[in-house]
Parts: C-alpha cells; sequence; structure tokens
C-alpha cells in the first residue's frame, strides 16, 4: 500500500466518493482556496476540521490518517480479522495457505 500525505489521502477519498473539492468545502463551511491548500499540504487542519471532513465523507479519522498512525499488533490483528468475516470456507483455507507460507519465509 502506498504512503500518501495527508492532502493526496483527502483528496482521493473526496473523489471516490464522487465530491469536488469546491462541494466538499461547502459541505464543511470552508473556502475552496482552503480545502485545495489542504489537499496540496500547504496547510494542516485543525482537529475540528479533520473531524467535520471525515463526517461529511461519512470515514472514520483513521482513514485519513492511517498513513501516519503507527498500529499495534492487536489493531493489525483485528483489522485482519474484519477483512475476513463473510469469507466462504474455501476463500478462508486459502488465505490460511498464504499465511503459513509468509511465516515460514519471515522465520527464516
Amino acid at each position: 500500500m502506498a504512503i500518501l500525505t495527508f492532502g493526496k489521502r483527502l483528496q482521493k477519498i473526496r473523489k471516490e466518493k464522487g465530491l469536488t473539492a469546491a462541494q466538499l468545502a461547502e459541505m464543511v463551511e470552508l473556502s475552496v482556496n482552503y480545502m485545495r491548500s489542504i489537499e496540496t499540504d500547504r496547510k494542516n487542519p485543525s482537529l475540528q476540521t479533520l473531524i467535520d471532513l471525515a463526517n461529511a465523507l461519512n470515514i472514520t479519522a483513521n482513514d485519513l490518517l492511517c498513513d501516519f498512525i503507527n498500529k499495534n499488533e492487536e489493531i493489525i490483528l483485528n483489522d485482519i480479522t474484519k477483512r475476513m468475516e463473510g469469507l466462504n470456507h474455501n476463500q478462508l483455507s486459502l488465505i490460511s495457505s498464504v499465511v503459513e507460507v509468509i511465516i515460514k519465509e519471515c522465520e527464516k
């Protein structure tokens, strides 16, 4: 997974949601220029703006900050478990086989 700057991550998510910078700026009551400054990493949003952006995009703050937060093992394991929910037996068996190969390689 590529590491993105905060602004690029915000821009990527905004585009995935089908919004323009102007539309998102209006939703969180920011000027378009300020929104573009955030997306080009010239400005850092305040905590309240971060919260407003996450709420407007219907995402978590972690979705915006995932490239900057070190995850401990418990968080990583919970994330992996969530991703596998709803998979069928064959899919889980395949994942188990892949994980086994990776673990063996790590042990070398």
